[in-house]
C-alpha cells in the first residue's frame, strides 16, 4: 500500500493537473447543466471527451476550485488500494484545500 506521503504527492499532482487542464480547456457547447450535488458518471468510448466534459462541468459549477479530481489509474492508487485509501485521499484533499 502507498504511504500517506505518496498519496499526498499524488493528490497535489492531480490538483495541479486539474488546474492546468482547466486553463487549457476549450469550452464546448451542449454540455448539460447539473443543479444538484449528485455523483456524476460519464461513460463513452475511448477519447470521446469524457474528461474534458467533467472538467468543464466542474468549472461551471464550482468557481472556488474545490473540485477533487483523482485518476484511479494512477500507479500510486493500485498498490494495495482499498476503501481506506479513498478515505485517506479525501482527507488529504480536505486538509490541503480546507474544503
Amino acid at each position: 500500500m502507498a504511504t500517506r506521503g505518496d498519496l499526498k504527492k499524488a493528490v497535489l499532482d492531480w490538483m495541479e493537473w486539474f488546474r492546468k487542464f482547466s486553463l487549457e480547456l476549450i469550452p464546448r457547447t451542449g454540455v448539460p447543466a447539473f443543479k444538484h450535488d449528485l455523483c456524476l458518471a460519464l461513460i463513452g468510448v475511448r477519447r470521446s471527451g469524457k474528461t474534458s466534459t467533467a472538467v468543464q462541468i466542474a468549472n461551471e459549477r464550482n468557481k472556488s476550485n474545490s473540485t477533487f479530481y483523482f485518476n484511479f489509474e494512477d500507479p500510486v492508487f493500485f498498490s494495495g488500494a482499498n476503501v481506506e485509501t479513498i478515505d485517506i485521499l479525501i482527507t488529504l484533499f480536505e486538509e490541503l484545500t480546507g474544503t
